[in-house]
């Protein structure tokens, strides 16, 4: 039995000890990268979400990860609004927040999302939508893209127990681990 503990303590000694050092200088750890494809790729398996409220509809689907720039996340959604006993109006939305690491749930967020751009019928109606037609599509929007994860790490790797950093450099997210 010492001899496993012994062998495992070498092996993760011989480990850390080749690990680089990440781009700021600091303290060693290993860096690893997520491309905006990634985050689409998870993206796509969420998706759509859609939440019925007394008279109206709104569904979110085909997010895209448009870019990753100044630690924030910027993801453009197709939006269907559809209120009783009219047609449903197909949309876009813009919205973006900064990056929030939840490590319970082994999940990236958008941190304090906001909607830059709500688009209907080739027009960016964000202040000309009624206040209660507002509150009901700006409320779900915001709460799905805080809630619903932008990407979710595998439960199964040990290694995202140990992530201390993630930032947003050269259009990808950079994930900084360490002990």
């Amino acid at each position: 039995m010492r001899k496993i503990f012994f062998l495992f303590f070498i092996l993760a000694l011989a480990i850390t000890g080749c690990v680089q050092t990440g781009n700021q200088g600091g303290t060693p750890g290993l860096t690893l990268t997520l491309s905006t494809k990634e985050l689409n790729d998870f993206l796509k398996r969420e998706f759509p979400i859609k939440k019925k409220y007394k008279f109206a509809s709104v569904k979110l689907d085909n997010p895209d990860v448009l870019n990753i720039q100044k630690d924030r996340i910027k993801i453009g959604s197709e939006v269907i609004y559809s209120v009783e006993m009219l047609p449903e109006v197909k949309g876009k939305v813009l919205i973006s927040g900064g990056i929030k690491y939840d490590p319970e749930k082994r999940a990236i967020y958008l941190k304090d999302p906001v909607i830059e751009k709500l688009e209907f019928f080739k027009k960016n109606l964000v202040s000309f939508i009624p206040e209660n037609h507002r509150k009901t599509l700006f409320g779900f929007i915001g709460e799905v893209f805080s809630t619903v994860p932008v990407y979710k790490f595998d439960n199964k790797k040990l290694m995202y127990r140990f992530l201390k950093d993630i930032k947003a450099e050269d259009g990808k997210l950079v994930l900084r681990f360490g002990l």
